[in-house]
């Protein structure tokens, strides 16, 4: 808890004092003479105490401290302070971890969407860029979506990103027909890209697929849909709903992404 002492930190502190399945392990606070039931550290760099996740009701002079030590330690933070400069707020959205979504065109709307809404109510920033050459998709029912942007703007852009999906549609079983389309020969660069620099791959259906098109699977273990499990080649195509092997989250179809999703965010977050 940063800012333990504060108004703050002492009701979340007893909210959680009397709430099942939670542990305050550790306080941060300039003034420690507040007796508390865990110990208590002068600033963020002083405390070794490890934590699943930081929760901040302090005040924006304490800011820069705790996001450089957030992004050092790889440690999620709640940060509830207000009053942040807009440098300070910039470095907050830098600090983020960033996800590219790769909608093809047209795309699977229940998978596309499972991934949207999941990284929309956990705070885990986001763009939507269509296979395609217009930012104007539809889905595979007929509903006509404008994402972010196109995936040409996202060639040389990969190391703005933390994490890469691959959502999958009816454009994936002729994909082979139109491979030599320039929105799909970005589509295989930019994956191959973000594999080799060892960044969490996101995909369903045919996603496992795609990415061993690339190469990169090699060694690793993936879901994907029956019918294109004969194509996998480097990786190893199992029977499971989902597979989770290093930086790979990869599900058989959108009826099984839930089956990983709890482990996706928690690795985006």
């Amino acid at each position: 808890m940063h800012g333990c002492n504060g108004h703050m930190g002492r009701v979340i502190t007893d909210i959680i004092k009397n709430t099942e399945g939670i542990e305050l392990v550790a306080g941060i606070d300039k003034y420690t003479k507040v007796p508390n039931e865990y110990p208590v550290f002068e600033n963020i760099g002083a405390c070794d105490v490890e934590a699943d996740v930081i929760i901040d009701f302090s005040n924006a002079a304490a800011a820069d401290e705790l996001l450089g030590y957030c992004v050092e330690k790889q440690v999620p933070v709640v940060l509830c302070t207000t009053g942040l400069s807009e440098e300070q707020l910039a470095k907050v959205e830098e600090s983020a971890k960033k996800v590219a979504v790769l909608a093809v065109n047209p795309v699977n709307g229940c998978g596309l969407f499972q991934y949207l809404e999941a990284f929309f109510e956990n705070g885990i920033s986001y763009k939507v860029f269509a296979v395609s050459d217009t930012k104007d998709i539809k889905t595979n029912s007929g509903i006509s979506l404008t994402v972010d942007d196109v995936i040409a703007n996202l060639k040389g852009h990969e190391d703005e990103f933390d994490a890469l999906v691959f959502s999958c549609g009816d454009a994936v079983p002729v994909f082979q027909q139109n491979a030599d389309k320039p929105y799909n020969v970005d589509l295989m660069q930019v994956i191959k890209t973000f594999g080799d620099k060892g960044k969490i791959m996101i995909g369903h259906c045919a996603g496992a697929m795609m990415f061993d098109f690339t190469g990169i699977t090699k060694g690793k273990k993936v879901a994907v849909h029956p019918l294109a499990k004969p194509a996998i080649q480097n990786g190893t195509a199992t029977d499971e709903k989902s597979e989770i092997d290093g930086n790979f989250f990869t599900a058989q179809d959108e009826n099984t992404i839930w089956t990983m999703m709890p482990q996706v965010i928690k690795a985006l977050k």
